[in-house]
């Protein structure tokens, strides 16, 4: 990993391969998880990176250090995969227009923020009373089991070797500043009709009920996207099913050139 400090903020970065960029945004605990996915794109030059933030970091500040970062390394014509919170910094990232983007790839961008910030809150609001009563661990555990399936964080350490630990390891800072970051954001109908990018939607067909949500509210924001879904896969599709993810990612990439 090479590390740089922008505008204060430590990142730390990791840039392989050779072909078209692209970058993949991620929440702090969950640079592992995409692994798999990045080992797939062998034709690509992919960025991956993990960077602090302090408590009050928004969303809005995720998408243009990602855009300074960006810069900094002259990457220009970049495709964006945004997975669950990455999504939403994508979603932030092509809405600012400060980065060079070439493409817009959505894979289950977080529900909760897409929600109406008062409704994000609500629905936030017990695990973050559990991460301050019972511990970071313990809700990253909880949400965990609640966003893929009732064994997923062991599932995801026998997909990915010490995912888990990684994510465990950085669940303090995921309740302390992302949570809150994605229940405070605000994105509506007409910022997507604003984002002149090509758009690519991918859903898992296995996914639990709250992003079949998300996914009607990106259908209807982005009508002229390209959605597609994968069978048997829930939100951990990128860990699950690497190759058929690249697969579709590849096709779409093409259909932009």
């Amino acid at each position: 990993m090479q590390r740089v400090e922008l505008d204060g903020v430590r990142v730390e970065y990791e840039l392989t391969g050779e072909g078209e960029p692209v970058v993949l945004p991620h929440a702090r605990p969950f640079v592992m998880l995409h692994l798999p996915l990045a080992a797939e794109l062998r034709d690509m030059s992919v960025l991956r990176y993990r960077r602090e933030a302090p408590v009050g970091w928004r969303i809005e500040d995720d998408a243009r250090l990602c855009a300074q970062l960006l810069d900094d390394l002259g990457i220009r014509r970049v495709h964006v995969v945004g997975h669950s919170y990455g999504g939403l910094v994508a979603l932030e990232l092509a809405r600012q227009g400060a980065a060079d983007l070439r493409s817009l790839a959505l894979l289950e961008p977080a529900t909760v923020g897409l929600l109406p910030p008062d409704e994000a809150a609500a629905r936030t609001a017990p695990l973050m009373e559990m991460a301050r009563m019972e511990g970071a661990g313990t809700a990253m555990d909880r949400f965990l089991r609640a966003i893929t399936c009732p064994d997923g964080p062991e599932e995801l350490d026998e997909l990915v070797p010490g995912a888990l630990t990684d994510a465990l390891s950085h669940a303090a800072g995921f309740f302390a500043v992302e949570l809150p970051a994605a229940a405070r954001w605000v994105f509506a109908p007409s910022d997507a009709t604003e984002i002149g990018l090509s758009v690519l939607h991918l859903r898992g067909g296995a996914s639990v009920p709250r992003f079949a949500e998300s996914a009607a509210l990106v259908e209807s924001w982005f009508p002229a996207a390209e959605h597609r879904m994968l069978d048997g896969v829930d939100h951990l599709m990128m860990a699950r099913a690497p190759e058929a993810t690249a697969a579709l990612l590849g096709r779409f990439w093409e259909s932009c050139r």
